[in-house]
């Protein structure tokens, strides 16, 4: 049987196992950064798309997609992955601290 080292593009030596959870680290401060903390943590948005069966990503990257977009000015652009929204219908992105904004804008 062969050894697999690689898993979807990743390197599994850097995967830690189910039964030993990473112990997260202290939460920073204001006083722990040199920038606006809280403007920072408020610029990321929850984002919710649809893609539909017959896209051609479908398959691979699924139809129901979640993730994150950041708000990169005081216009309101927002900056994701793309494949968060490669071939979407909908799109659903979060208000500030979580709540969702409304329904899905169709595409």
């Amino acid at each position: 049987m062969a050894v697999v080292t690689r898993s979807n593009g990743h390197r599994l030596d850097g995967i830690l196992p189910v039964s030993q959870p990473r112990i997260p680290g202290p939460r920073p401060t204001e006083n722990d950064v040199a920038f606006d903390l809280e403007a920072s943590v408020s610029a990321v948005r929850s984002l919710r798309s649809h893609v539909p069966p017959d896209a051609r990503t479908a398959n691979s990257l699924g139809t129901e997609r979640e993730g994150n977009a950041v708000v990169i000015d005081d216009s309101g652009l927002l900056v994701t992955i793309g494949y968060l929204i490669s071939e979407a219908t909908d799109v659903s992105i979060g208000a500030p601290g979580g709540h969702d904004v409304g329904p899905s804008r169709r595409l």
